[in-house]
C-alpha cells in the first residue's frame, strides 16, 4: 500500500514555475525574431517590387516587339494581296484574250470547210503541163547541165593541183619534223646524262651546306641576344626622319615628267607642220598632162586620208577620188584628151585590180588552210618541247604512256580525218587554255617552292602598295596596310589566348573587310577558320561547329539570338569572342569576351618568329550548301586556295587595273576564293556588299567603277528580271565569271547588258575537278581538250540511273563517247597539289565520293555526282545532278531543264520541279506511250528556301510529295482531259486506290 501512494505522489506533483527574469528574456528572445522576420519580409516585398517592375518593362518590351512583326505581317500580307491582284486581272486579261483567239479560230475553221473544195479544184488545174513545156524544160535543164560540167571540170583540175601541192609540202614537213624529233632526242639524252652528273653534285653540296647550316644555326643562338638589341636600336632610328624626307621626290619626279612631255608635244607639233606642208604640196603638184597622172590619180584614191589634213584638203581628196574629170576643170583646155587616156587606163588599172582581188581571194582560202596546218605543225614542235621536258623530269616510261594514250586518241577515237577537223577547229582554245593551265601550275609551283602561305603572298602585296585600296564596302575603303594591320592584331590576340597550329575556329559574320582579315590574321598561327554559313540556325548550326571540333566561336553581334539558341548545347570548354556594333551587348552566358575591346588594346606590329602554317597546310573549312541533307566540312589548303584563284587570274586574263565587284556570301568558295582571292593573292581592288540585289548590280559597278563582276545562275535571272533601264549597258564591265548561267537566258543576258566575255566554271569546293568555258561557247560549263586529252585528267563515264558507275567486264569504268550524259570524275594524284582530294573533315564522307578502278586498277577517281554532255569539240555542258532526274514512262527526265523552261514562261520567278512516285503507274510503264516531260502535279509556294549560294531546296519537297494532307500549299494534277485541277483529299485517294491513271 505504500508502494501505491510513492507512485501517487510522483503523478501529481506540482509544475515548475518560471521567474520574472526568464520570462522578459523568452519575450526578449521573440521579439528580435519578430524583427528578423519583419526585416526579411520587407526586404523580400522589395525585390518582388523591382521583379514585378522588370517583368513589366520585358513585357512592355516584348510587346512593342510583337506589334511591330505583327505590322510587318501585315503590311507583307498586304503587299502579297496586291500581287495576287494583279495576277488575279493578268488571268483574266489572258482568258479574255484566250476566249478571242478560240472565236478566231472557229471562224477560220468554218472558212476552211468553205473553201476546201475550190482550193483543191485549182491545185490539180495548176498541175496540168503541156507536153512542149516539159520538152522546152528538159532542153534548158541539158544546157545548163553541160555548162556546169564543163565549169566543174576545170575547178577539178585547179583543186586536184592545188591538193597535190599540198600533199609535197606535207610529206616535206614530216620529214623536217622527223630529222627535227630525232635530233631533239639526241639533245634531251645528253641533257639527262648532265642532270644527273649535276644531280650526285648537287646531292654532295646539299650534304655539305647541311653541316654549314648547322653550325650557322648555333652561331644565329649565340647572338641572337645581341640582334635582339640592334632590332631595339634599329626601331628607334625608323622614327627619326632620314635625309630622303628633306625633299619632295614626287614633286621633282613630276617636274621632270612635265617638261619632257613639253618637248614631246612642241616635237610633234613641229613633225605635224611639216606633214601638212608636204601634204598640199603633194596634192597641189598633180597635174593630168603628163602620162603617169593616171598612176598618180590611183594612188590617190587609193590612200586613206591624213588624220590632221585640213576641212579643205579633205574636200578636194574627195573631189579627186570620185573621178578624173574633176581633176580636168583644174587644167588648161588642151588638156583635156589627155584626161581621157588617164581615165581610161585609170578604169583599166581598176578592172584589173578587181580581177587581182578575185583571183587573190581563192588564194587566201588556200593561204589560211596553209596557216591551219602550219598551227599544227607548230604544236607539234611544243608537243615534242613538252615531250622532252617529260622524259627528263617524270621518266620514259611516263612518255611511252602518254604517247599511247595520244596514238589511240588519233588513230582510233572517231578517226584520223575526223580527228585532225576537229583538232584544227579547237586548236587555238586548247592553247590559250594550255597557255593559261601552264602558268597555273608555274605560279602554284613557285609559292610551294617557297612554302608560302596566303598571309605571306598577301604580305608582298603589302609591302609593294601599302595605301592601294584593297576593300570597298558600304563607300569605305580598306587599304592593304589596313587589313594587314587589323590581321595582325587578331594573331596577336589568339596568340596572347593560347591558340596554336591545328586548332580550328568557327566564324559567324556577314559580308564585311573584318570577315576576311580575321581568318587572315588566324592563318598567320596556322588556325584554321570555320568558314559558318550565317543563315543555318539551332541544330543545322550546332553541327556545323561540332563537326569541325571547334576550340572557339567568333560571332557577330547581329547573330545574337542565333548563338543564345545553341548556347545550351555548345561544349563548356568552347570560348565565344563577340565581335560588331549591334545593340544587344548582352551575354550569352558561356565564355565569353569582347572582341572589340581586345582590338582597341592591341598593337598592331607582326608577329615574331613563329610556327606558321605552309602551302600544304589547311586554311579554311568550307561547307557545302546543304541541299540533300546536313552541310559536309570540306577541306581547303593554302595550296588549294591559291590553285583556285589563279584559274580566275590566268584563265580570266584578268589585268593589274581591274576592279571586281562581288555580292555572294564570304562564306562559299565564289565568293570567300575566288573574288576574294584576287584581292589577297594578285592585289585586285573588289568592291564587297553585304547582300546580292538585282536591281543594284550594275548600278554599283557604275558607281565603284568596277569592269570583271561575279555571278551565279540564278542571280542572273533575277537581275534579268528587273524592268530594263539606262544603267543597263553604261557600266564598264568587260568580263563576268561564275556557274550556273542557264543557257535559255545566257544570250538574252549578255546582249541586254552588252556583256563582252563570260568566263562559266564548273567545280565542286571539295573536289579536284574544275573546267571553264574560256573562250564564249554560250551554253557550256567548260571543256577538255580532244586533242590530248591527257593533259588535264578529266572525264565523263558511264552510270546508271542511281549514279552508280557502269563498269565493263574487266571490272573498269567506261568513257562516254561525244554527246553521251555521264558522270564527271577528275582523276586523283596524291603527289600532284593540284589532283589531290583532299574532301571532307567527315572521312566516311569523303569515301563516298571516290571511286576505285576506273581506268586501270588501283586507280581512283573524284566523283562530282553531276551528269554532263561532252561535244564533239570537248566542249561541256551541265545536263542535271545524280538524282534530281526522275524516271516516267520509261525514259529520264531532267528536273533542270523543265525548271528552266518553265521559268521563262513565268517571267524568270523561282521554279522547283523533282519527282514524285505514284502508287501503281510503275507496273506498265514498259506497255505505255513515250515520255512525256510536263510535270503531273503543281504546287504554288509562297515563298521559295534557298541556300545562301540560291540553290534550290528540293529534299524537303520530295519528301512531303503531293500529299494533302501534309502539304497546306494549292496543289493540282495534270487531268488528260481537263488540263491542271485542283488536287483534294478526295482526289488523292482515288490516286492511291488506283482509280486515277496517269
Amino acid at each position: 500500500m505504500a508502494k501505491i501512494d510513492i507512485d501517487v505522489n510522483r503523478v501529481f506533483s506540482p509544475s515548475t514555475r518560471f521567474t520574472l527574469d526568464e520570462w522578459h528574456h523568452n519575450n526578449q528572445f521573440r521579439y528580435r525574431c519578430s524583427e528578423t522576420q519583419r526585416e526579411l519580409s520587407d526586404r523580400l516585398l522589395a525585390e518582388a517590387m523591382l521583379a514585378c517592375d522588370s517583368a513589366k518593362e520585358i513585357v512592355k518590351a516584348n510587346k512593342e516587339e510583337t506589334d511591330h512583326r505583327l505590322l510587318e505581317k501585315l503590311n507583307d500580307i498586304e503587299f502579297r494581296k496586291g500581287e495576287l491582284l494583279s495576277i488575279r486581272k493578268e488571268i483574266a486579261l489572258e482568258i479574255d484574250a484566250l476566249s478571242v483567239y478560240k472565236e478566231r479560230i472557229i471562224n477560220v475553221l468554218k472558212s476552211v470547210k468553205r473553201n476546201a473544195l475550190a482550193i483543191c479544184e485549182r491545185c490539180l488545174i495548176a498541175r496540168v503541163v503541156m507536153l512542149n513545156e516539159w520538152e522546152l524544160q528538159t532542153n534548158s535543164n541539158v544546157i545548163d547541165a553541160n555548162k556546169e560540167i564543163n565549169s566543174a571540170k576545170q575547178l577539178r583540175c585547179y583543186i586536184d593541183t592545188i591538193i597535190k601541192q599540198t600533199i609535197d609540202e606535207l610529206n616535206n614537213q614530216k620529214n623536217v619534223t622527223n630529222e627535227a624529233f630525232r635530233q631533239r632526242i639526241e639533245q634531251t639524252r645528253e641533257a639527262k646524262t648532265k642532270l644527273e652528273l649535276q644531280h650526285s653534285e648537287i646531292i654532295k653540296q646539299v650534304t655539305a651546306m647541311s653541316s654549314n647550316i648547322t653550325s650557322i644555326k648555333k652561331s644565329i643562338a649565340e647572338k641572337e641576344g645581341y640582334m635582339a638589341l640592334a632590332h631595339t636600336r634599329l626601331g628607334h632610328r625608323c622614327q627619326r626622319p632620314g635625309i630622303e624626307h628633306a625633299q619632295d621626290l614626287v614633286e621633282v619626279n613630276l617636274v621632270k615628267e612635265i617638261h619632257e612631255l613639253r618637248n614631246v608635244v612642241a616635237n610633234l607639233q613641229r613633225m605635224l607642220c611639216a606633214d601638212i606642208e608636204r601634204g598640199e604640196t603633194r596634192f597641189v603638184g598633180i597635174s593630168p598632162v603628163s602620162a603617169s597622172t593616171s598612176t598618180s590619180v590611183s594612188a590617190l584614191a587609193s590612200a586613206p586620208t591624213p588624220l590632221h589634213e585640213s576641212s579643205a584638203n579633205k574636200c578636194d581628196i574627195s573631189r579627186a577620188t570620185s573621178g578624173v574629170g574633176h581633176i580636168g576643170t583644174n587644167v588648161p583646155s588642151g588638156t583635156h584628151q589627155d584626161v581621157q587616156t588617164t581615165r581610161t587606163s585609170v578604169s583599166a588599172a581598176l578592172r584589173s585590180e578587181r580581177d587581182l582581188n578575185a583571183s587573190t581571194s581563192r588564194w587566201k582560202k588556200v593561204g589560211r588552210f596553209l596557216q591551219r596546218l602550219t598551227l599544227i605543225m607548230l604544236l607539234l614542235v611544243v608537243a615534242v618541247v613538252a615531250l622532252a621536258a617529260i622524259v627528263i623530269y617524270m621518266g620514259p616510261i611516263y612518255l611511252v604512256q602518254l604517247l599511247i594514250v595520244i596514238s589511240v586518241a588519233y588513230f582510233v577515237a572517231g578517226g584520223r580525218m575526223r580527228w585532225f577537223y576537229v583538232a584544227l577547229k579547237t586548236i587555238s582554245r586548247d592553247c590559250k587554255g594550255l597557255i593559261g593551265y601552264i602558268r597555273m601550275l608555274w605560279s602554284a609551283h613557285g609559292h610551294g617552292r617557297k612554302n608560302r602561305n596566303v598571309a605571306d603572298i598577301f604580305r608582298q602585296h603589302v609591302n609593294r602598295y601599302p595605301n592601294k585600296i584593297c576593300f570597298i564596302f558600304e563607300d569605305k575603303e580598306w587599304t592593304f596596310q589596313q587589313i594587314e594591320d587589323f590581321s595582325n592584331k587578331i594573331a596577336t590576340i589568339f596568340k596572347t589566348h593560347g591558340y596554336k597550329k591545328g586548332d580550328a575556329i568557327a566564324l559567324l559574320l556577314e559580308n564585311r573587310p573584318e570577315f576576311i582579315a580575321i581568318w587572315l590574321g588566324l592563318n598567320k598561327l596556322g588556325v584554321v577558320t570555320s568558314l559558318i554559313n550565317n543563315n543555318l540556325r539551332k541544330s543545322s548550326l550546332l553541327h556545323c561547329i561540332n563537326i569541325a571540333k571547334c576550340q572557339a566561336l567568333i560571332y557577330g553581334t547581329e547573330f545574337f539570338d542565333a548563338v543564345t539558341d545553341i548556347a545550351s548545347s555548345l561544349d563548356a570548354k568552347l570560348t565565344l569572342y563577340r565581335f560588331g556594333n549591334h545593340p544587344n551587348t548582352m551575354s550569352v552566358g558561356l565564355k565569353e569576351k569582347d572582341l572589340n575591346t581586345l582590338l582597341l588594346d592591341t598593337p598592331a606590329a607582326p608577329l615574331g618568329v613563329q610556327e606558321k602554317s605552309g602551302y600544304h597546310d589547311k586554311l579554311l573549312y568550307i561547307y557545302t550548301s546543304g541541299t540533300t541533307g546536313l552541310p559536309k566540312a570540306a577541306v581547303i589548303t593554302n595550296s588549294r586556295y591559291i590553285f583556285i584563284t589563279s584559274s580566275v587570274r590566268y584563265m580570266g586574263t584578268l589585268r593589274d587595273s581591274d576592279r571586281i565587284y562581288t555580292s555572294l556570301p564570304l562564306y562559299h568558295t565564289a565568293g570567300g576564293i575566288m573574288a576574294v582571292g584576287l584581292a589577297l593573292i594578285y592585289g585586285h581592288t573588289t568592291v564587297i556588299r553585304k547582300k546580292f540585289s538585282a536591281s543594284a548590280y550594275f548600278a554599283d559597278c557604275i558607281k565603284y567603277k568596277c569592269t570583271v563582276g561575279q555571278y551565279i545562275g540564278e542571280m542572273c535571272r533575277y537581275i534579268l528580271a528587273v524592268p530594263s533601264k539606262k544603267e543597263d549597258q553604261e557600266h564598264n564591265i568587260r568580263l563576268i565569271f561564275g556557274n550556273g548561267l542557264r543557257p535559255q537566258i545566257w544570250d538574252e543576258f549578255v546582249k541586254r547588258f552588252k556583256i563582252p566575255q563570260v568566263l562559266e566554271f564548273y567545280g565542286a569546293t571539295e573536289g579536284n575537278a574544275n573546267v571553264m568555258n574560256i573562250d564564249n561557247k554560250m551554253g557550256a560549263i567548260g571543256f577538255f581538250s580532244r586533242i590530248i586529252p591527257s593533259v588535264y585528267p578529266v572525264s565523263l563515264i558511264k552510270v546508271d540511273e542511281d549514279g552508280e558507275p557502269i563498269r565493263n567486264s574487266k571490272g573498269l569504268c567506261q568513257v562516254c563517247k561525244p554527246n553521251e550524259p555521264g558522270a564527271f570524275i577528275g582523276k586523283i594524284s596524291p603527289n600532284n597539289p593540284t589532283r589531290a582530294f583532299l574532301g571532307y573533315v567527315d572521312k566516311k564522307a569523303s569515301e563516298k565520293k571516290v571511286i576505285h578502278n576506273v581506268f586501270t586498277k588501283g586507280d581512283s577517281a573524284f566523283l562530282s555526282g553531276d551528269i554532263l554532255v561532252a561535244d564533239e569539240c570537248g566542249y561541256l555542258y551541265f545536263k542535271d545532278r545524280t538524282g534530281d532526274t526522275f524516271r516516267w514512262k520509261g525514259e529520264n527526265v531532267s528536273t533542270s531543264e523543265i525548271e528552266a523552261i518553265i521559268s521563262n514562261f513565268i517571267n524568270y520567278r523561282d521554279c522547283i520541279v523533282y519527282g514524285v512516285e505514284i502508287k501503281g503507274t510503275e507496273v506498265d510503264i514498259k506497255e505505255q506511250l513515250p515520255a512525256y516531260a510536263r510535270p503531273q502535279f503543281v504546287r504554288i509556294l509562297t515563298k521559295i528556301d534557298l541556300t545562301g549560294t540560291f540553290k534550290l531546296k528540293k529534299k524537303d519537297l520530295q519528301e512531303e510529295g503531293y500529299n494533302p494532307y501534309k502539304v497546306q500549299d494549292k496543289l493540282y494534277y495534270l487531268n488528260a482531259k481537263l488540263g491542271y485541277q485542283l488536287l483534294t483529299s478526295e482526289v488523292y485517294d482515288q490516286i492511291q486506290q488506283g482509280k486515277i491513271k496517269f
